[in-house]
């Protein structure tokens, strides 16, 4: 007797334990149910936080654009302030894509779509440029920040 009540216990125990398994399983998959709704709702607002920045980009003017893009030119050409690259953005007869993107879109472009005046757009387009290991090479005096 004495055995089969160890034996009756021990399988008390194993439903216990399987009951409490199936509970923590349960609750497991409800959280990763709530986690994966959650990262496909962020998911949408980065979305659309994306659309809205590029939505600010298309509401500037062109003209304010192509000054931007100028007064780059022309800090990427500067010996003094800028980058001193005689040609400026094309060097070897070349528009050196990749500063245009990085410099006059992600930077000017998102300064302006989010509300900033034209002047601290460019401000911040500069600011950008020099922190740059390439500014920072050609003005080692400078802390990387416009003087």
């Amino acid at each position: 007797m004495e055995r089969e009540a160890r034996w009756a216990l021990a399988v008390r125990i194993l439903g216990v334990l399987a009951l409490v398994l199936i509970v923590l399983a349960v609750l497991e998959a409800a959280t990763i149910r709530r986690a994966r709704a959650e990262l496909q709702q962020l998911r949408t607002e980065r979305e659309d936080v994306k659309a809205g920045v590029v939505t600010g980009w298309l509401k500037q003017p062109t003209d304010e654009f192509a000054e931007a893009l100028r007064r780059l030119d022309e800090y990427w050409a500067d010996p003094n302030e800028g980058l001193g690259k005689p040609a400026g953005l094309c060097a070897d007869q070349r528009l050196d894509r990749a500063a245009v993107a990085t410099f006059a879109v992600g930077k000017y472009l998102t300064a302006r779509a989010a509300g900033r005046s034209v002047a601290a757009a460019i401000t911040t387009m500069k600011e950008a440029v020099a922190k740059t290991d390439a500014y920072r090479a050609k003005h080692p005096e400078r802390s990387g920040g416009l003087n």
